[in-house]
């Protein structure tokens, strides 16, 4: 007798929880490698220190299926679809990313990890990018890598003036330039692709808007300046190395038992997850303590 095939409600939940992991631990038998995800290890490294401490827990936020959230992720792919139209508009060639464009495009850096007791251990920071843009430009092929961010007022402002004040984004841009695309020879580029970013207003840089007081969509008033900008990052910030290094320097936190107190903006995910935890053990401690009264 087989066991039965999961349903597909089922394939996609553990689809949907395989994706959430902050780092993924594949064993490989021999060696294993350390996936680290680029959109992700810039962040807070509370949170993957305890992904790597919990391998077999992955914690739900239930913030990420509220309403608020869902809508923020689709305005951020209705972002990103408008960004490619006035790009292909401009004669670029557009390949991957978004729902319509075929699949995201993915680069990986690998390098080894350098922080375990097994030598063969393995590094892979892989990056899923919106897209690879291409046009001819006197005579020579211009080829870029893209990648889109929908912000609000604050993340606007500070990209605006500065493609790297936000360090988590200047981490993933850095390994979106030096990954390799599949068939790329090497573990990491030897000179960095150009990255375009980006960066539209949330609620502002659609050709037309909603008027709350007419109750109907407008032509966009707003100059483009305040609707989106874009920068060519030529130069990373951060080096290949200096991206790899960051990911040793979270396995040495997990081999040596340190878990950082989480700096990210908003509680990361596991320190909600610790609170939702101390809370059921509290709770437990009260009831017992009440029943044996």
């Amino acid at each position: 007798m087989t066991d039965s095939l999961p349903s597909t409600e089922e394939a996609q939940k553990e689809q949907k929880e395989d994706k959430r992991r902050d780092v993924k631990i594949i064993d490989k038998g021999d060696y294993t490698i350390f996936n680290f995800h680029g959109s992700i290890y810039g962040d807070c490294k509370h949170r993957q220190v305890m992904s790597l401490q919990n391998p077999d827990v992955n914690p739900q936020d239930e913030s990420e299926d509220s309403d608020f959230l869902k809508n923020k992720f689709k305005g951020g792919h209705r972002a990103e679809d408008w960004m490619k139209e006035r790009l292909a508009r401009k004669g670029w060639a557009i390949r991957g990313g978004g729902h319509e464009w075929k699949d995201q495009v993915s680069v990986s850096m690998w390098g080894n990890a350098d922080a375990t007791d097994n030598a063969k251990d393995r590094l892979l920071l892989a990056n899923h990018l919106d897209g690879v843009i291409s046009r001819e430009s006197k005579g020579l092929q211009v080829v870029r890598r893209l990648e889109g961010k929908n912000l609000g007022v604050k993340g606007f402002k500070a990209l605006k003036d500065d493609p790297f004040a936000i360090d988590q984004y200047a981490w993933q841009m850095s390994s979106a330039a030096w990954g390799n695309e599949r068939g790329e020879r090497g573990d990491y580029r030897k000179a960095p692709m150009p990255v375009l970013m980006v960066v539209t207003a949330a609620g502002k840089y659609a050709d037309e808007i909603w008027d709350k007081d007419a109750e109907k969509y407008i032509p966009n008033p707003y100059p483009d300046d305040e609707r989106f900008f874009s920068h060519i990052i030529t130069e990373p910030k951060y080096s290949a190395e200096e991206c790899l290094e960051r990911c040793r320097g979270i396995l040495r936190l997990w081999r040596d038992g340190i878990c950082p107190e989480c700096d990210a903006y908003y509680p990361c995910r596991w320190k909600r997850w610790e609170r939702d935890l101390n809370t059921e053990v509290a709770d437990v401690r009260d009831q017992r303590a009440a029943d044996a009264r």
